[in-house]
């Protein structure tokens, strides 16, 4: 293990590393990659256990961005289904969002500051996941697990890689190899011990294998698996146990499932699925006041979950005056990283199809379940998609959203290690 003030010198890739939020560093070119072929999952998943879901087309598309989601994340284009791990398009086409995707003006009181912070040691494409967990010293630590090695291969590496932010100390730390390696599992802490669930491996296969890491020991077991087999999905804590909320790939069904896995009995039970029909597209989720809060990026529709009832609610949709002038489809706000802070849900970065290909977001936004509204808060200094995002407090005691990773636009799509720190 590295100590907590050192970086692994083989894992740090310094081609990648932004010297700064708006530095201009330069990158050296690289391969032309078509970013939506190489995360086509092969048309028959399975997992070690044996378990198969066959998709409905063989003429799939993905891009990959997340989580996702928890999440990170990207979308699963089908048919018709809308797999919420990203965004699809017709082809890659490069663009600069931040040039061509003008924003309106908006008031710069009370929307809170992103600030730079120290960079993950390695640059983990969208599919990585994260969770917090509180050090016996009282610091918070978020964990960030698994996730993609961007190369020039159809279909790229996925990793083992987990590493801790000290939020008190500003470092990074490697821990413990996940036991397998993953792109877009579904992430949570729950009861001091982390919980990552699903995503997909490098030959494209989609699991549903759980694996359980314990910060004091450091290290991973496994668990009973998950009931299907699943990519992006989004995990949450509900006191003790872990919900899931994921789309079941199978082409008889192809609706978002919703599970809860008991820690203390190892055991999956099959709660009340999402009431969205067929065509769910990207979402987000959150749980705010022990209840899920669900944003279907189309509409974008709201749902609540109770696990007291095992009900679904719908509630009214968000006014589009809250979004559309800053994200004209509303289908981003699916594609955002999700951390709740004060009682809100806030939706971190994401992308959207436009003509050019795709631009990806800098924005944030606060869902408050109170007013059922979007309020805008600061942008980040980056646009990307599928960061890994926590809540902390810091050396100060001062909560504050960290948001690292994921994949941004700079003539090409490229991972980035940029850490950012939001603070209200």
């Amino acid at each position: 293990m590295f100590a907590e003030s050192q970086t692994p010198p083989s894992e740090v890739d310094q081609s990648r590393n932004p010297v700064g939020i708006a530095s201009g560093a330069a990158y050296p070119p690289r391969p032309r990659v078509d970013y939506l072929r190489r995360f086509v999952p092969k048309a028959t998943h399975a997992d070690t256990t044996g378990f198969n879901t066959s998709i409905a087309s063989p003429n799939l598309e993905a891009l990959m961005l997340y989580l996702p989601r928890r999440a990170s994340l990207a979308f699963l284009c089908l048919p018709t289904v809308l797999v919420p791990i990203g965004a699809c398009v017709d082809e890659p086409t490069a663009m600069r969002p931040t040039d061509s995707q003008p924003v309106p003006e908006m008031a710069t009181t009370g929307l809170g500051s992103w600030a730079a912070r120290a960079p993950l040691p390695t640059a983990m494409d969208p599919g990585a996941s994260s969770g917090v967990i509180r050090n016996s010293s009282g610091q918070d630590i978020m964990y960030v697990v698994g996730g993609v090695k961007n190369t020039a291969a159809f279909w790229p590496e996925c990793l083992l890689l987990v590493y801790a932010y000290n939020a008190t100390k500003n470092t990074w730390t490697r821990r413990a190899d996940l036991l397998s390696k993953r792109c877009g599992p579904a992430t949570a802490a729950v009861g001091g011990k982390l919980y990552s669930v699903g995503g997909q491996n490098t030959n494209r296969t989609q699991t549903k294998t759980l694996y359980v890491y314990t910060p004091g020991s450091n290290t991973w077991s496994r668990k009973a698996d998950m009931p299907f087999a699943h990519f992006g999905a989004r995990a949450m804590a509900i006191g003790s146990d872990l919900y899931v909320v994921a789309l079941d790939l199978d082409p008889d069904v192809a609706i978002l499932r919703l599970y809860r896995y008991t820690p203390a009995t190892n055991t999956w039970t099959r709660r009340t699925d999402v009431p969205l029909g067929q065509r769910a597209g990207a979402f987000a989720a959150g749980v705010i006041n022990g209840k899920i809060y669900l944003i279907r990026g189309q509409t974008p529709a709201v749902l609540m979950y109770d696990p007291k009832t095992n009900q679904w609610t719908a509630k009214p949709p968000i006014p589009e005056s809250d979004w559309k002038p800053y994200e004209p489809e509303s289908n981003s706000l699916g594609t955002a990283s999700v951390v709740v802070l004060n009682q809100k849900l806030y939706l971190i970065g994401g992308a959207r199809s436009v003509s050019e290909g795709t631009a990806y977001m800098k924005t944030t936004f606060a869902y408050d379940p109170l007013t059922n509204r979007l309020t805008r808060k600061a942008d980040m200094g980056l646009g990307r998609a599928g960061a890994a995002v926590g809540k902390v407090k810091n050396a100060s005691g001062v909560i504050q959203v960290i948001a690292t990773g994921g994949i941004y636009q700079d003539v090409e799509p490229r991972d980035t290690r940029v850490t950012q720190a939001y603070t209200p």
